[in-house]
């Protein structure tokens, strides 16, 4: 039994190292700690952002890796970060990032290196965003859109759930749709959409779509 798992796994190392080949495709591993600058090792978020820079979200403020150096910002005067403890980095609009602190939301620009807008908001929440910067934040008992054109979250009607895991249970897809998955008992998922994140108003009515799926 030993000598022929032996040789199941010496069939598959060679198979893969194959297969690898075939692909002409190198990946080189580089480890980043605080020999290249990084402020903390605990490191609760990492995202890519559209320019390809690396940014990492620590207990001790947001670094920013470009392949080569680290830049560090942290809730100071010249920054305005809320908090120190970043638990969550994403896309936002016009070039910028939405950072989720210890204290709550803030819209950084890396181009001007500081916090451009800050959002009083019930605690227990999650920010979701694509690619494109369309955003949605939820409660446990509510859902807010960014409209871009008044510079704040508007809350929207949702219908009656329960969410058992703000982070894990939602996305947003390319369109800017907001796809949220309750929980993994009711076998549904809702559909939420805006006609437009610019909106010149702020009594906005989503367009909702419920499909079921198979419970497991």
């Amino acid at each position: 039994m030993k000598i022929h798992l032996i040789l199941f796994l010496i069939t598959l190392a060679v198979s893969l190292t194959v297969r690898a080949d075939k692909g002409n495709e190198t990946y080189f591993f580089r480890t980043v700690n605080y020999q290249q600058g990084l402020s903390n090792s605990a490191v609760l978020s990492i995202f890519q952002d559209n320019e390809g820079l690396m940014w990492f979200g620590t207990y001790d403020g947001v670094n920013c890796y470009d392949g080569k150096d680290i830049d560090v910002y942290r809730s100071d005067f010249s920054t305005n970060l809320s908090n120190n403890v970043i638990y969550r980095i994403r896309q936002a609009d016009n070039n910028c990032l939405w950072i989720t602190t210890g204290a709550g939301q803030n819209r950084f620009s890396p181009a001007l290196r500081r916090v451009v807008g800050t959002y009083d908001l019930p605690d227990g929440n999650c920010l979701h965003s694509n690619r494109n910067g369309n955003a949605w934040i939820i409660g446990y008992d509510w859902i807010r859109y960014y409209n871009t054109h008044y510079d704040r979250f508007v809350e929207v009607e949702r219908p009656p759930m329960v969410i058992d895991n703000l982070m894990t249970r939602a996305f947003v897809a390319d369109d800017g749709k907001l796809w949220l998955f309750p929980n993994s008992s009711t076998g549904e998922i809702y559909q939420f959409s805006v006609d437009s994140f610019d909106q010149d108003t702020l009594s906005v009515s989503p367009h909702i779509f419920t499909y079921t799926f198979h419970s497991k």
